[in-house]
């Protein structure tokens, strides 16, 4: 029988009780002490009163505490609910409110976020791991560490494990529900095709929040790996985010091709980076273009590439390995096979040979979520097959070429930024709010090789106006929906059948900038 999330942590707490299991700058966790600290926060929600099943907040950044405040909340029966610090507190408020949480884990470093934070209207009942009363009532980390441990709920293999919030095409974020079934799925498949072993390290690039963290968050723990953290400090420094490679003798490097690219620059400036140890690099959210996977590829000769790819909606369910020698530069990476205890169509139909005809991607896995936390819309995303099986919408254009799947893009108006997935229906639903007599259109346009956010208005304001609309939209959406900047219009450009004129907004885009 299948473990939990946390027995998975439990058999590798008693297997290696002394191989570090988490390291985030210069703090170590054993698997001992991750097992008895997380036990310790299940505990203390017990003692508060926490329901089977009720949702709890995680309220902390790239930091050791995160992944103890994780098994915690999982060993206390309940699903965790990553929360981005630094979004803004009415979306952040807007999530526990939606969620219902009570129980929020944190810390002092991050006490100026929770006071802004507890000016919204919440029905929080404790913030755990604060150790000064706020206008909520506290916990400190020492009276966590107190109390009796050994403590662990049972769950069964359909209870939800965690809720992951992303950007809603309705104006407001959307919780995707995983199950302790979709997590240990994932945690199996991707320890399974990467070889994960305890002699592995692993680098956590992503905060929580973000569906590539699970790769640190739950694959490491099953297998006994390492994970090093790297901390939200070290990621803003390219420097100091590749010296991580080279002083934990990283094995596999998981991250958005953002961070890669950071790493290529330090090389590029003259750093000395030592990439030697790595066996694998992986990445997703984003197109990677091959120019540039060459050029780091030379200074990490022992390491596989490979290509992820996976809606948060069902972690991941597609990989592409490939050697970055034998790749032609103007040719985009596919995103290959399926892998295991999964099925695709597109557009409902089963593809056996292949097919340059782009139709949307289906997916049928054992990683794929239960569903969307209290959204009505959930019968529009899936499709049912004459056999009964569901299958998930991903939105997601693909065709196959040589027994590959390849990307086209979306049937919708998603976009990554980053990364990160973007409704451009919430943006410009955020922008009208503030500029309710323009008309307007938010795009993605491509500036240096980076995709980047615009927002082309008819009659445009003036700038002091921009830069107040702006400082407006950053109360509401994370950085990463924040457009770069504005472009002025005299119509929106549309096509004969009355759609935006993405390709003109890029020649639009182009002009401004060489003016």
């Amino acid at each position: 029988m299948e473990l939990s999330l946390h027995g998975a942590l439990e058999a590798s707490a008693k297997k290696h009780p002394n191989k570090i299991a988490y390291i985030c700058r210069d703090e170590e966790l054993s698997y001992a002490q991750l097992d008895l600290s997380s036990a310790q926060i299940a505990r203390s929600l017990h003692q508060r009163g926490i329901k089977k099943s009720e949702p709890v907040g995680v309220f902390l950044g790239r930091q050791l505490l995160s992944p103890i405040a994780v098994y915690g909340i999982l060993k206390a029966g309940s699903p965790f609910v990553p929360l981005d610090p630094m979004a803004p507190a009415t979306r952040i408020a807007e999530i526990i409110n939606d969620t219902g949480i009570r129980f929020l884990i944190s810390d002092d470093s991050w006490k100026r976020q929770l006071i802004k934070l507890l000016q919204e209207d919440l029905q929080l009942d404790t913030i755990l791991g604060v150790s000064k009363e706020l206008s909520s009532t506290t916990l400190s980390w020492d009276s966590i560490r107190s109390v009796e441990s050994n403590y662990s709920t049972s769950t069964s293999a359909e209870d939800p494990a965690y809720i992951m919030f992303t950007s809603g095409s309705t104006g407001r974020p959307k919780g995707i529900v995983h199950t302790h079934v979709s997590g240990t799925a994932y945690a199996r498949l991707s320890s399974n095709l990467y070889g994960l072993s305890s002699d592995d390290v692993v680098l956590s690039h992503s905060p929580l929040h973000y569906d590539i963290s699970t790769f640190g968050y739950l694959s490491c723990p099953r297998m006994g790996a390492t994970c090093v953290i790297a901390s939200d400090a070290e990621v803003k420094m390219p420097v100091s985010l590749a010296s991580l490679a080279a002083k934990h003798r990283i094995t596999i490097w998981y991250s958005v091709p953002l961070a890669l690219k950071q790493v290529q620059s330090a090389i590029q400036q003259g750093h000395q980076v030592n990439l030697e140890s790595l066996r694998w690099i992986l990445y997703g959210g984003e197109v990677y273009h091959p120019r540039d996977i060459k050029a780091l590829a030379q200074h990490c000769p022992a390491a596989r590439w490979s290509n992820v790819y996976g809606p948060a909606e069902v972690n991941q369910c597609t990989y592409h390995h490939f050697d970055p020698a034998e790749m032609q530069e103007e040719t985009d990476i596919p995103i290959g096979k399926v892998w295991d205890e999964t099925d695709f169509l597109i557009d409902g139909l089963s593809i056996s040979r292949d097919s340059s005809r782009p139709g949307e991607l289906m997916i049928h896995s054992s990683t794929m979520m239960k569903h969307y936390w209290k959204r009505e819309e959930d019968a529009s995303m899936f499709f049912i097959d004459q056999v009964g099986k569901r299958y998930y919408r991903t939105g997601d254009l693909l065709s196959m070429e040589n027994g590959l799947l390849r990307f086209h893009g979306r049937i919708d108006r998603q976009v990554k930024i980053k990364g990160q997935r973007v409704e451009i229906k919430e943006v410009e639903a955020a922008l009208m709010a503030i500029w309710p007599d323009r008309e307007l259109t938010v795009a993605a346009v491509i500036e240096d090789g980076e995709k980047i956010l615009i927002a082309s208005v008819v009659n445009l304001p003036d700038q002091s106006l921009q830069a107040e609309a702006l400082k407006e939209l950053r109360q509401v959406l994370p950085a990463h929906c924040i457009p770069h900047d504005f472009l002025g219009l005299d119509i929106i450009p549309r096509s004969p059948a009355g759609k935006i004129d993405q390709s003109f907004l890029q020649t639009l885009w182009n002009d401004q900038k060489t003016r």
